[in-house]
């Protein structure tokens, strides 16, 4: 088997942060302005980071995949239900991700060229992903850190000519977007990928290089895009990066940049959704299952509002926050003592309801942390509740 070291999960979670999602997702903090939209985005990533790493240690420890690491808390039919959900927003990534850089190449190449739809580039670009499935973990491995290091290249010289507008110096406007809003926008990004973390660290060759890898990886190339979509916003006044490359004289590097980043970011979702389907028809290889997934993420991706984004990000939240609030209590407070599937599937509903309603009441310090704390109390006070009632039962069946 494929062992990664330090430095491989450091690549591979650099490289998954290089993405157009992530860029469009920093512009949305534009409102705050440069220097609270930079205090938002670090503050947002090490509250993200330092869930991944909770979650990631879990698949490194019991050397499961994040969905089978579920059933450890949640049962197998809890582990079935969160392999569909997972499998679900994992498509959703890929049809976003599908779209971001289909628009982007498109733009580029119809700057230079007056080639190419949208259209055609999504099903391009899922053909190549489709393909890099095949490939294996030995040339992945390498790519990610040949695409990563091309992309910080771009990432610092945008950065620098951004830097120089009159767009950076603009006054923060909050009746458009509030602090807790940006905090949970920017959280909910690594969020999104704790779903799938323990599928990489589990093959990690150590611990520290499972943790630091996807926390130093992950933060850094993530934290970057948010940064470079602030002030894409900001100096720009666009997020859209492809007319942006254009106009810096990026055209060609650009696209091949774009379509490199978007195809090694696209096929960890493709590959993760795979490994979730692969619990509800462990009859096929994760490899065909995660094509088939392509194949469908790109007829979605035809079709899809992106206007729908922000929802699509907020709903990943409520499902996966309370997931993990409960996982990572059970696991790391309990111990895994408590075999009680009902029980934890019952506080995550719960969870799943506080998330959207915290995210309506819009707390400053946003939406993740006080319902991970809440779960997390709720789901300690009933396991110990559940403990008396055994024992009272237990006791009473003595008499």
């Amino acid at each position: 088997m494929n062992k990664f070291s330090g430095l491989n999960l450091t690549a591979l979670w650099f490289g998954a942060a290089i993405s157009i999602a992530e860029i469009m997702t920093g512009g949305l903090l534009a409102p705050l302005g440069f220097k609270l939209g930079l205090l938002v985005i670090i503050i947002g990533h090490i509250i993200g980071g330092l869930v991944m790493v909770a979650a990631g240690n879990i698949g490194y420890e019991k050397k499961l995949a994040s969905m089978e690491t579920t059933e450890l808390t949640f049962g197998k039919y809890g582990k079935t239900l969160f392999s569909f959900l997972n499998a679900t927003q994992l498509i959703g990534w890929t049809v976003i991700m599908l779209i971001s850089g289909g628009t982007a190449t498109a733009i580029l190449l119809q700057h230079i060229f007056s080639f190419g739809s949208t259209s055609t580039w999504i099903v391009v670009l899922g053909i190549f992903i489709a393909l890099w499935l095949y490939v294996g973990k030995g040339l992945w491995k390498i790519g990610n850190i040949i695409i990563g290091i091309s992309m910080f290249a771009i990432t610092m010289i945008l950065i620098s000519i951004g830097l120089g507008t009159e767009g950076i110096t603009t006054m923060p406007n909050l009746n458009t977007i509030s602090i807790g809003l940006a905090i949970e926008l920017t959280i909910v990004m690594p969020i999104s990928w704790v779903p799938l973390v323990a599928d990489y660290t589990r093959d990690s060759k150590s611990k520290s290089g499972a943790n630091f890898g996807t926390f130093i990886g992950y933060f850094v190339g993530s934290s970057l895009m948010y940064f470079v979509g602030l002030i894409a916003a900001l100096g720009f006044q666009s997020t859209d990066i492809g007319s942006i490359l254009f106009a810096q004289g990026y055209g060609l590097v650009g696209v091949i940049i774009i379509m490199l980043s978007t195809i090694s970011t696209t096929y960890l979702d493709a590959y993760s959704a795979g490994l979730s389907i692969k619990n509800l028809l462990p009859g096929f290889s994760e490899k065909h299952l995660g094509t088939g997934v392509v194949v469908i993420s790109m007829l979605i991706a035809l079709t899809f509002p992106m206007t729908s984004y922000e929802s699509f990000l907020l709903w990943i939240g409520a499902l996966f926050v309370s997931l993990f609030a409960i996982l990572i209590t059970d696991y790391y407070i309990l111990k895994n003592h408590i075999k009680a599937d009902i029980l934890a599937l019952c506080n995550w509903l719960i969870g799943v309801a506080v998330y959207r309603i915290f995210v309506n009441v819009d707390l400053s310090i946003g939406t993740t942390l006080p319902v991970m704390a809440i779960v997390s109390l709720i789901y300690l006070t009933s396991s110990k509740g559940m403990i008396r009632w055994k024992l009272k039962k237990s006791e009473s069946s003595t008499i």
